[in-house]
């Protein structure tokens, strides 16, 4: 915090006065432009102000309406320039329009939604984050496509009607930060985990992490005996064929695994393959689809206007995009397929090793696993021994392996068709593109006073190895407690794109003098706050506040959350 308490003189560089009064929430600002939007409720209309000496900039005000249609408007006329369907009239209110960064210009048809290509751009994606009091929130991309609504539920009381409050994003974190209120002013600070293609990798991670703590046990007891065989799959080959079973695996299937890491066993692989099915075949191969189909239009509309500059469309890069889809494509329905052949072999393998566990943890043989045995797949466990056991040929595709070699060579022209059957060949290409929409751990806030303001920001910090880690600082003002402001430091650890269990941490910076008005942040290590009194002058305190620690003097530290 800074030390210094001289008063700083603030000029005023324009004043607006408001012929109704502004409803609660209103005026906003616009993140880029110097205007204020207001809501006249009598007459209907959207009141935007600009100071004397702005300049238009031809972008455009996003506004909530009751149809459930966000409408990108003009500043120019009141025609909407392009509509964004939300919800179905009359399901819910929209509650909350995130910060859009996305720049539109005023020239119509298709350069509205297709700007220009800027290289110091192409590792950023603009996403509008629109949310309603029933607990849905509404992506959308380069407020065009839509990546769906989803639909959030407290852990702590999945019941509860929320509503989207407030949003906050950093440009170096894939993870967002959302608050949702309700009514009984608690607050529920929830990371919001938008990955492109690490999903996948996950659900396919779950899936081989706990059989492979289990086989490494048994390979180095087999290892180590002074005879029999040497590997896992060996040894429950010998098994299948002949009835047979080694004393290491007996004791290995009985003591060690048992029917408690079977059931486990069986679960993670189950649940995981089924996840990585739903993904592959309800969201990566459609979302391709739609993205050849639009791709296919460009192509058109680029050879049609082909003499023309002002269009920004190449035929030449929209077909290498097309050969980039269809790749992706192909990849997809490899990996589908065998997704489906895993799940149908390790179904007959796991009651094949289920059916092992008990025959050999009973001393005499019974008539039902008799007749267990003879509706075993002895073929499809042999097919799964040999194929998936020890290492799963998605592994090829989902791998962590580095191709930059590969891009270099496509980006100076190269086949992508070609450089992909050379790393499938290799068995090590294993990059796949979707987009997942993942709710982290929420942090549940009680505030026992009705909020009077209330604003968020996110930053990032360094975390271990190369990895960046989130760093949210949410400033609440409450009614009942005038001179006090109540700072939350919301720890979100990131590793891949993924977050995990935040810590928070809370104080109370008390102010000397005034009633609080407005808190706002400058920047996410700087804190405005706005006070007032009857008789004199609003004064705006700026407070500094550090990524390491929360601030030291004038802090009155709280419980942690």
């Amino acid at each position: 915090m800074a030390t210094s308490t001289a008063p700083i003189s603030l000029e005023a560089f324009s004043e607006t006065k408001f012929e109704h009064a502004a409803q609660s929430g209103l005026p906003v600002s616009s993140p880029t432009v110097d205007l204020s939007v207001t809501w006249d409720h009598a007459t209907g209309n959207v009141l935007v102000q600009r100071p004397r000496n702005e300049r238009a900039t031809g972008q455009f005000i996003a506004i909530a309406w009751d149809d459930g249609y966000v409408r990108l408007m003009g500043l120019e006329n009141n025609k909407a320039a392009h509509n964004i369907g939300v919800i179905e009239a009359g399901q819910a209110k929209i509650a909350h329009i995130g910060d859009d960064s996305m720049v539109f210009t005023l020239r119509s048809g298709i350069d509205f939604l297709f700007q220009p290509f800027k290289p110091e751009d192409s590792e950023e994606i603009s996403v509008m984050i629109v949310g309603t009091d029933k607990n849905d929130i509404h992506i959308s991309i380069y407020d065009s496509f839509t990546v769906g609504t989803f639909k959030y539920q407290s852990h702590q009381d999945p019941r509860t009607d929320l509503r989207l409050l407030h949003h906050a994003s950093h440009r170096d974190l894939s993870t967002h930060t959302l608050v949702f209120q309700s009514a009984q002013n608690t607050l529920d600070i929830v990371p919001l985990d938008l990955q492109a293609f690490l999903h996948m990798q996950v659900e396919f991670k779950n899936t081989r992490d706990l059989p492979s703590r289990f086989l490494a046990n048994v390979q180095e007891d087999l290892q180590g005996a002074e005879n029999g065989p040497r590997d896992i799959v060996s040894a429950l080959y010998h098994t299948l064929v002949t009835g047979h079973t080694y004393e290491v695996v007996k004791e290995w299937l009985v003591d060690s695994l048992a029917e408690r890491g079977h059931k486990r066993w069986d679960k993670a692989v189950v649940s995981g393959l089924e996840n990585l099915r739903g993904i592959i075949h309800e969201n990566f191969l459609p979302a391709l689809e739609r993205c050849g189909v639009i791709l296919s239009r460009l192509k058109g509309f680029a050879q049609f206007y082909e003499s023309r500059d002002d269009t920004g469309l190449s035929v030449i890069r929209i077909t290498r995009l097309m050969d980039t889809v269809a790749c992706l494509s192909l990849v997809g329905h490899r990996m589908l397929l065998i997704v489906m052949e895993e799940l149908e072999l390790f179904t007959s393998f796991s009651a094949w090793l289920r059916f092992q566990i008990d025959r050999l943890a009973t001393s005499s043989g019974t008539d039902e696993l008799m007749e267990k045995e003879a509706t075993m797949n002895n073929s499809h466990v042999l097919t799964y021994l040999q194929k998936y056991l020890l290492r799963s040929p998605l592994a090829v595709y989902l791998a962590d392996d580095e191709a930059e070699g590969d891009w270099e060579a496509v980006a100076r022209g190269a086949s992508l068709l070609e450089a992909l059957d050379n790393q499938l060949k290799n068995r090590r290409w294993g990059s796949t593109l979707k987009r997942s929409v993942r709710f982290g751990q929420s942090t549940r806030i009680a505030l026992e006073q009705e909020i009077r303001a209330i604003d968020i920001q996110m930053d990032a910090v360094p975390g271990t190895g190369e990895s960046t880690n989130g760093l949210t600082y949410t400033a609440v003002a409450t009614k009942g407690r005038g001179q006090d402001v109540l700072l939350f430091r919301t720890s979100i650890p990131i590793v891949n794109g993924i977050s995990s269990s935040a810590e928070t941490h809370c104080c109370t910076i008390s102010t000397p003098t005034g009633e609080i008005t407005d808190v706002k942040f400058l920047a996410p290590t700087t804190l405005l706050i706005l006070t007032s009194e009857e008789d004199s002058s609003p004064i705006l305190l700026s407070l500094r506040l550090s990524a390491v620690t929360l601030p030291g003097p004038h802090i009155l530290p709280l419980a942690n959350q």
